[in-house]
């Protein structure tokens, strides 16, 4: 299991968007668009593990991305909890 030191509490959600199925969301409620999560969880880990902490980097982006419901990121450390 990583431990990521000064990590942010967030909780995987699932959306069904056509070309979008996940966003995290931090406990402000902001939602993020990872860009790499599969990176972090395998295919049964998003199934059983929703809670985490994280740590993020954003990217700048000028267009709209998939999901359109938060900023887009990627995850550079992932503990589950």
């Amino acid at each position: 299991t990583q431990i990521c030191e000064n990590g942010i509490p967030a909780v995987l959600k699932k959306i069904q968007l056509d070309g979008c199925n996940w966003v995290i969301e931090l406990q402000s409620g902001e939602k993020l668009e990872p860009q790499n999560i599969n990176q972090f969880l395998s295919d049964t880990e998003y199934n059983s593990t929703n809670m985490f902490n994280i740590k993020v980097e954003y990217y700048e982006t000028k267009s709209a991305s998939v999901c359109m419901v938060g900023k887009t990121i990627a995850i550079t450390c992932l503990e589950i909890k």
